[in-house]
């Protein structure tokens, strides 16, 4: 009610305003059709007059003023007409525009008595939040059955309580806290052949699952659909699919709001359309200068784009092609909202990638139907690109572009951040003796079971083949030790296939975590190596990277790869490299480890476990942790550097890294502090973005360091996901700049350019 109100009043004030604007509106509209009977021949006089009232066209209506709009579309007409013939316009057309712009000053004197409410209700689409520990019911007079069903259940964290006929059933639904859902069994209750009854609480009907023993008879099927019934299983129960479905049924997929990008002149119509949409849940951002509307676009990440057709300085087709040169937006909607009704735009608008063509004046709940449709479509196509068809969870290169934000924040809020590995034991047998259909329900199983305990507060993925990982931030190692140590024991104790074939799987665990270690790199080695460790020490544990990894790799027994590859443990990632996207994050393809794997040494990591895998205090807390050594150039002295970027995510972890490997590194927010810190710190390389915000941009920079006597021995490397031409590669020679680099970027190749720009190994391209 409060936010109806709010609304209400935000809306009445916008139609106050527009009404104020309105005399401006018909001043300019009519200094425009004087400039057109001034200088006949000028196309660019009839276009801006047709983009004047054409606004008036598509907003009238829907502050009130409906005659306006009328008006206005029959002047639109007119203008048309006029295009099609060709300047100079006729002496007949233009008494026909004068008399219709006339009448068009006449009808702001004529406010619709009453403007259509908008109702808030109508447009929010309700769901009722469902927490993991969901409530379910189940009707069954087989005791055994019901406590076995229960007990796997209670694995995935379903709270599920038992009835033993139809009526205890009922009269508990109306208990203060219903079901999420109901199960019937109907081969062992009161039921009979009778269908399972309907189970509403309040206004709503509790979605029921219905067991029917196996046979050939369809009856009890269809009567249990016909009567309402959400899904039906034949016992004895796949358990597998029983539980996907139940999960399914009583957790949906918990969204993120819709993010809406308008672009249109008109001010007042922008925010009456954003007003709205943000009341009805979305993110909405405006943005009234299309000329400048490519920055904001790549900072906001919508997931659709509301346009104007007709705007000053760039039309909404020259704005949807520039868009559409952007790989990161190729797929991205394109929705034009404007009152232009030839055909012929709209061919060419939907021609050059729009994906609808939305006539004003629109009712406000079609508007929003119309538009979160289309975004539920392209959240659906980009969970298809980023999630592992099977499981559903992140695939490998999305769960390592959430990985390196969540460090990146855990670095920049000094907060913990914990990496689990987990792998399957024995899968390679389970494969073998029970079919690949079978090791497919295991795989969707635990990510199942990792989904309902997990997602609330960390990020899934499938790693690769067996194996998972998971991103816990803001937890201790010792925390997310207790939460997988539990994922464990509960995973060791599933019933997989309970159709004829049951059987039981372990699974074993590493753990690593920052601040501990600094990179994804080390993070992700240091998990591995702990993995390792516990498949070749027995399987079915849980192991803490140590403070030195060696040992570890000191408890490996003796083996060869043909028979860790028989035992089913051969698990090993292949090799990688880190790279940054053009979304400013890390994707990182993890690296082969062998046991002679000695490429990386780390002297800070966690504290270790014994053999009972419970974790040990460092017995020397106060013992300091050895330091890298600086990196120093060919003079001896320490390597500076200095990185440039607005994003934090990125800018953090280029500046984590290289103060990792030994660098003095300066991270910068924007150009003029980048600047300031140049000459503070006289650095040996600058590291530069071109995309700058606020402040002065990549190019600017780059040419003030090279004016700067002081910086004259400063190498510079720029990086760019945007400004990619050839044409900016030239204008960045110009600026004095060494190395051009284009996102997504790849780690170890800027490492390198680093390495070389300060030993002056790197042939100068500005100079």
């Amino acid at each position: 009610m409060v936010e109806q109100k709010a609304l209400d009043e935000k809306l009445e004030q916008l139609r106050h305003e527009y009404e104020r604007l309105l005399p401006r509106k018909l001043m300019k509209i009519k200094e425009a059709w004087q400039d057109l009977r001034t200088i006949p021949l000028e196309e660019s006089n009839l276009k801006l007059l047709y983009r004047l009232v054409h606004s008036l066209a598509g907003s009238g209506r829907t502050f009130g003023f409906s005659l306006l709009s009328e008006v206005a579309r029959e002047v639109e007409g007119l203008l048309v007409e006029a295009e099609e013939k060709g300047l100079p316009i006729t002496e007949e057309l233009s008494r026909r525009i004068e008399n219709r712009l006339q009448a068009l000053g006449q009808s702001v004197q004529h406010k619709d008595p009453h403007v259509e409410p908008i109702n808030l209700a109508k447009l929010q689409l309700q769901q009722d939040p469902i927490g993991s520990h969901a409530r379910l019911f189940l009707m069954s007079n087989d005791a055994i059955f019901s406590q076995r069903l229960r007990a796997q259940l209670n694995y995935f964290d379903f709270d599920i309580s038992l009835f033993p006929d139809t009526n205890s059933l009922l009269a508990a639904c109306n208990e203060e806290h219903g079901p999420a859902a109901v199960i019937w069994d109907l081969g062992n209750s009161d039921l009979g052949q009778s269908p399972a009854p309907t189970v509403k609480i309040g206004n709503r009907t509790v979605p029921s699952i219905v067991l029917i023993p196996r046979g050939p008879d369809a009856g009890q099927w269809l009567q249990a659909i016909q009567a309402g019934a959400a899904a039906c299983f034949a016992k004895p129960l796949n358990m597998g699919r029983f539980i996907e479905k139940l999960h399914e049924m009583v957790s949906p997929r918990q969204e993120e709001p819709y993010r809406l990008f308008i672009v249109d002149d008109d001010k007042v119509l922008s925010s009456h359309i954003a007003t709205i949409m943000e009341k009805a849940g979305m993110v909405v951002q405006v943005q009234n200068e299309p000329n400048k509307a490519l920055q904001p676009l790549y900072r906001f990440r919508p997931d659709l784009i509301l346009m104007d057709l007709h705007m000053p300085q760039c039309s909404g087709l020259d704005l949807a092609r520039v868009i559409r040169q952007h790989e990161e937006f190729v797929s991205t909607p394109i929705v034009y909202l404007s009152s232009d009704t030839q055909i012929n735009k709209r061919l060419e608008a939907l021609d050059l990638g729009a994906d609808d063509f939305l006539i004003k004046p629109i009712p406000y709940r079609y508007l929003y139907f119309s538009l979160s449709s289309r975004m539920r479509r392209a959240r659906a196509l980009r969970r298809y690109i980023e999630c592992d068809s099977l499981t559903g969870l992140a695939n490998h290169t999305s769960l390592w572009q959430q990985m390196s934000r969540a460090l990146a924040k855990a670095a920049g809020n000094e907060q913990n951040l914990s990496f689990a590995l987990l792998n399957i034991d024995h899968f390679h047998d389970i494969n073998e003796d029970h079919g690949h259909a079978a090791g497919d329900r295991v795989l969707r199983s635990l990510a199942l079971l990792l989904q309902r305990r997990i997602r609330t507060f960390g990020r899934i993925g499938r790693y690769g083949g067996e194996e998972f990982a998971i991103v816990i931030p803001n937890q201790s190692e010792r925390a997310t030790f207790e939460i997988i140590e539990q994922i464990r024991e509960d995973f060791s104790e599933i019933v997989h296939d309970l159709d004829l074939h049951a059987f039981h799987t372990t699974l074993s665990a590493g753990i690593a975590s920052f601040p501990r270690f600094k990179s994804a790199r080390q993070i992700s080695k240091a998990a591995e190596i702990a993995l390792i460790t516990a498949k070749k020490t027995g399987r079915n544990k849980t192991l803490i990277a140590p403070r030195n990894l060696d040992e570890l790799k000191e408890q490996w027994p003796e083996k060869s790869a043909r028979e860790e590859e028989a035992a089913g443990t051969s698990f090993l990632s292949q090799h990688g490299e880190i790279s940054l996207t053009s979304d400013d994050s890390a994707n990182f393809t993890p690296f082969s480890l062998s046991a002679d794997d000695d490429t990386f040494s780390f002297d800070s990591v966690a504290v270790p476990l014994d053999e009972h895998h419970q974790i040990v205090e460092n017995p020397d807390p106060k013992q300091p942790t050895p330091k890298t050594p600086p990196m120093r150039n060919g003079e001896g002295d320490p390597i500076r550097v200095v990185v440039v970027d607005d994003e934090r995510e990125i800018r953090e972890m280029i500046a984590t890294t290289l103060s990792e490997l030994g660098y003095d590194a300066v991270a910068c927010a924007d150009g003029d502090a980048g600047y300031d810190a140049c000459m503070e710190h006289k650095p040996h390389v600058l590291i530069t973005d071109l995309l700058l915000f606020p402040g002065i941009h990549g190019f600017e920079l780059c040419s003030l360091v090279r004016q700067s006597p002081e910086l004259k021995d400063t190498r510079i490397l720029v990086m760019t996901g945007v400004y990619k031409s050839y044409r900016y590669r030239l204008e960045a020679q110009e600026a004095g700049v060494d190395i051009f680099m284009e996102k997504p970027l790849n780690m170890e190749q800027l490492l390198g350019n680093v390495k070389q720009l300060a030993t002056h190994q790197a042939t100068p391209h500005g100079r």
